[in-house]
């Protein structure tokens, strides 16, 4: 492209002089002239200057392309990594990046997408604590698109376990947002607001609808040997423990959290021996499913 065009474009995305790049489509054709035309300083400059709040992932993407240009690879690689934390199911158009750079890419997402799942986690756990059902479910479909996309293989047990509780408290957060809202306190859901009627006509009884909810039946205890309490150990006033378990569809609890604690001690006792514990798997409609469950701990006297 002709220098002189080159400029224009920069003017017209840069705004009043001093001021960052406005982030439009000007602002993406004119970095990707640049790039196009080997002025790989100057596109990475612009895209340096944009607010970060603001930029689409393609930026990030000629960022990395305009270091490797620029023989910064360690760079390269990080511009990759803030790709991947922005726009985590990014993929770059296959044909406009050589193997070698493909590759890179693949690497930057494989060691950056366990920290963005786990991030999108701990945002719906938050969101759902403080009974923002809509953002928990929202951000526990991401972590499932996420864990989805990273080959099984690579997964590994970790992002697993987070997978299985995204889903469990997913379940949960639908669960809530279908039920009616109540007025705090009444028991009560809120009448309906009234409509006019003309004189002399009826009113008009709509037909209730007819909805089956999903028959769920949560799991139930087959075996669980509980460890005995260490005689160093003196028995709390509070003789139970909460845990939070993850049983899959064959009965067995795959993860296992406290959630009350009885003694810091015995707390590793039982999250280590609950792996061995074996549950009647919970059903949804006669079928088997994975469940996310509170089970209350009575201690051993």
């Amino acid at each position: 492209m002709p220098l002189i065009v080159v400029v224009w474009l920069i003017a017209m995305a840069s705004g009043p002089t001093g001021q960052a790049p406005v982030c439009s489509d000007a602002t993406v054709a004119a970095v990707r002239d640049l790039y196009t035309s080997a002025s790989y300083q100057e596109a990475l400059d612009m895209v340096v200057r944009i607010d970060g709040s603001d930029a689409p992932p393609v930026l990030y993407e000629y960022r990395a392309l305009c270091l490797l240009a620029l023989g910064r690879q360690q760079e390269a690689a990080a511009a990759f990594a803030t790709l991947v934390e922005r726009d985590p199911l990014f993929q770059p158009d296959p044909a406009s990046l050589s193997p070698s750079v493909r590759q890179m890419f693949e690497a930057a997402r494989r060691r950056t997408l366990p920290d963005v799942v786990e991030k999108h986690y701990r945002r719906g756990r938050a969101a759902f604590e403080s009974g923002d059902y809509q953002v928990a479910a929202d951000e526990f479909r991401v972590v499932g698109r996420l864990v989805e996309s990273i080959d099984v293989v690579e997964r590994g047990a970790s992002l697993g376990e987070i997978n299985v509780l995204a889903e469990g408290f997913g379940r949960l957060a639908a669960e809530k947002l279908e039920r009616p809202a109540t007025r705090p306190g009444s028991g009560l859901t809120p009448s309906p607001t009234p409509t006019s009627v003309a004189a002399g006509q009826p009113a008009a009884v709509p037909a209730p609808a007819v909805v089956t909810p999903p028959l769920i039946v949560p799991p139930v205890a087959v075996s669980r040997r509980l460890p005995p309490w260490p005689d160093k150990l003196l028995v709390p006033l509070r003789a139970f423990a909460t845990m939070e378990l993850v049983i899959d569809t064959s009965g067995a609890v795959i993860t296992a959290r406290i959630l009350e604690s009885a003694h810091p001690v015995y707390d590793e006792m039982l999250v280590g021996v609950a792996s061995t514990w074996r549950y009647r798997p919970a059903t949804r409609n006669g079928r088997p499913i994975a469940y996310t469950m509170a089970q209350r701990i009575d201690l051993p006297r």
